[in-house]
């Protein structure tokens, strides 16, 4: 049972694969991962505050800020690339659809990290580098996945 449970957000990518393409599902990823980009270099460069201290010590203000931007950007040049259908709310819709991924891809961080503490493993592992694991390179899908089968047959309907 916990086995499916853990994955179901795979049926998730197929079903954006089916609703929008291949390039629905590269919008997907992209939305959901850009956010770990920004927010790691961003928050290395500018980032004083920690929002997270118990949770995830090294996420920053900073890093949150930039996540949320970047991939909410994102999200409008998804559209405007073709990647995403422009739908009913064109440009406006892409952006809301990469504020929304980016929140869930965040809290999929944070929940994460917050299991990581609490069965005390610092790391999951450090196969790509200063990006961490495994777990660390999916986190994010674990929440955002969920959120674009909701959301994307609201803004860009078929």
């Amino acid at each position: 049972r916990a086995h499916f449970a853990a994955s179901w957000p795979i049926f998730g990518l197929w079903g954006t694969w089916r609703g929008y393409g291949s390039t629905g599902l590269v919008a997907l990823l992209l939305l959901s991962k850009i956010g770990d980009t920004a927010g790691y270099y961003f928050g290395s460069w500018l980032g004083k505050t920690h929002p997270f201290p118990k949770i995830s010590p090294g996420k920053t203000t900073a890093g949150c800020v930039a996540s949320f931007v970047a991939a909410t950007a994102l999200g409008g040049g998804c559209v405007l690339a073709g990647l995403l259908p422009d739908g009913p709310y064109g440009v406006f819709g892409g952006l809301a659809a990469g504020a929304a991924l980016n929140l869930a891809a965040q809290a999929g961080d944070l929940f994460e990290s917050w299991i990581k503490r609490r069965v005390e493993v610092k790391d999951s592992s450090t196969w790509f580098g200063p990006s961490g694991g495994l777990l660390d390179q999916l986190d994010s899908l674990l929440f955002s996945i969920p959120v674009a089968v909701l959301l994307f047959p609201v803004l860009f309907p078929r």
